[in-house]
């Protein structure tokens, strides 16, 4: 069973270096939308655009030509549940079997990915992360190892929480 999420069209995770933070990034993309600081997580931010894009894809790109390519962006999902959750960017992957180093580099290298750790406990999980200079969305790329890989029991973003009182 697979974790289910859909991607907003309207709302954005921008999660910019500790290191561009002093560039005042909230100005370059002022006239995109409405930014706002995610409480509790320094560097990460909501873009809200205006209406839904076409191509979200399109205003991906373009949002991080303002914002410089060490910018990540993704779109804000959605549970099952109608909740909000954070992509951090990473994707975790669960195999049917544990593979080898030889083995997830063949897998991770045609999909844009890099290793980012195996997972202690469960040796067939392996967290990944876009390899430098990959584009695209945390959302696509779980599509694409849904449809493409045989070794793949699960795949989920890796995400942060939101939480409130009831």
């Amino acid at each position: 069973m697979d974790i289910k999420s859909r991607a907003s069209t309207t709302t954005f995770v921008v999660t910019i270096p500790r290191s561009k933070l002093s560039e005042r990034p909230e100005e370059k993309i002022a006239e995109m939308g409405q930014w706002e600081p995610l409480a509790g997580h320094p560097g990460r931010y909501l873009l809200t655009v205006g209406p839904a894009a076409a191509d979200p894809s399109q205003l991906l790109d373009r949002i991080r030509t303002l914002l410089g390519d060490e910018t990540e962006v993704q779109p804000l999902l959605w549970d099952e549940k109608g909740e909000p959750k954070i992509p951090t960017g990473q994707v975790l992957v669960r195999f049917k079997r544990s593979p080898s180093d030889q083995e997830l580099k063949a897998f991770a290298e045609p999909l844009g990915l890099a290793v980012e750790q195996r997972n202690d406990y469960i040796p067939s999980q392996v967290s990944f992360r876009p390899a430098k200079g990959a584009k695209g969305s945390v959302d696509e790329l779980i599509e694409r190892i849904r449809e493409d890989d045989d070794l793949v029991q699960r795949v989920w973003p890796e995400t942060l929480g939101t939480y409130r009182r009831e």
